[in-house]
């Protein structure tokens, strides 16, 4: 993240939120600087070397990013006791 991340975002346009294309990696480095979910218990940032691949529609090659966001959870199962 920015070091000084205050004055980062005071010099961001105030309509970002309404023009970032969803899931591109700036979108991700603001998910990820945020710790915006509360109830994660672990984090890691993991980046995937991006590739390019032939767009079968338009035959145009297109790049692809292809890491992927994984979450677990935790909960404590209960079960009935055996019998004594």
């Amino acid at each position: 993240p920015p070091v000084d991340m205050e004055a980062w975002l005071r010099d961001q346009p105030e309509d970002w939120a309404y023009r970032v294309n969803p899931g591109c990696f700036d979108e991700q480095s603001r998910h990820w600087w945020s710790n915006e979910c509360p109830v994660f218990l672990a984090e890691e940032l993991c980046l995937s070397a991006p590739t390019t691949r032939m767009c079968v529609e338009t035959q145009e090659e297109r790049s692809f990013d292809g890491t992927m966001r994984v979450g677990f959870s935790l909960h404590r199962e209960v079960r009935d006791r055996l019998p004594e």
